[in-house]
């Protein structure tokens, strides 16, 4: 499931296998918000602490463009949720500097279920992010806000490297006119039934072109095709709930200070 980006920070994306929860949900469903009982994602999501061994930070994610800073200028402090898993609150980014990493290392979490997880990572000054990437924060150029902030902060273009996890694709993301006609051009496209589409990937590519940076992965799978993901879409067309997977960013175990 993890990539080695470098020799401390592993990128990978979960599925719907694993986890304990049932129906619409099986069955690794890592969210809280979308109806599922909590006692099974609390379940799901030891379970994928455990596979990683180290700690997750989540996020509660609004479709906006906040990202939370850990570390660096920002003072070091994490939250823990009602089920006992750290958080930042409301934000649809995390940022994480290394030297905020505690010895059990730490690894960031990004939701979705059709929105674009996208996992950022600076392989030389170790820097790593998790964005959560739907339309509106495409359009709000949450990505282009999280590749600056790498860039504030010292990192070098070529260094940085952008992965796109699992989302609906723009084949499958059909929009309406109004949608569509408001949409930045780049990722305005037509769908396999010739109807007008959004391509979220195309629009935070664009993102990163502009600042320099090319070293970016597109996951080609596509939620709304593929069963091995949750897609909201899917699910609402069933008239059911459905759960979220997640894009997962870790730095491994680091030699710091600093605990949570």
């Amino acid at each position: 499931m993890f990539d080695e980006i470098t020799s401390n920070i592993k990128a990978g994306f979960t599925t719907v296998h694993g986890g304990v929860s049932c129906g619409s949900y099986q069955s690794a469903n890592l969210g809280f918000h979308v109806g599922d009982y909590s006692e099974r994602v609390a379940c799901n999501r030891r379970r994928l602490e455990d596979y990683i061994g180290m700690p997750l930070v989540w996020m509660e994610q609004v479709h906006g463009s906040h990202i939370h800073s850990i570390g660096g200028c920002d003072p070091v402090e994490l939250a823990v949720d009602e089920y006992g898993f750290l958080t930042v609150g409301k934000a649809d980014g995390i940022f994480l500097e290394p030297e905020a990493v505690p010895a059990t290392g730490l690894a960031l979490a990004v939701m979705v279920a059709d929105c674009v997880p996208v996992l950022i990572a600076d392989r030389q000054e170790e820097r790593i992010a998790a964005v959560h990437m739907g339309r509106r924060g495409m359009e709000r150029r949450i990505l282009a806000k999280a590749l600056k902030m790498f860039l504030d902060r010292g990192s070098r273009v070529e260094n940085i490297d952008v992965r796109f996890g699992p989302h609906i694709c723009a084949r499958c993301y059909e929009v309406s006119q109004d949608v569509y006609r408001s949409s930045i051009p780049e990722a305005q496209c037509d769908t396999r039934w010739g109807t007008r589409g959004i391509d979220m990937t195309a629009g935070g590519v664009a993102q990163a072109h502009q600042l320099g940076i090319n070293s970016i992965l597109v996951d080609s799978e596509c939620t709304y095709e593929n069963d091995l993901y949750f897609s909201h879409r899917v699910a609402s067309k069933r008239g059911e709930q459905t759960g979220r997977f997640a894009g997962v960013i870790s730095f491994e175990p680091h030699d710091t200070p600093t605990k949570y």
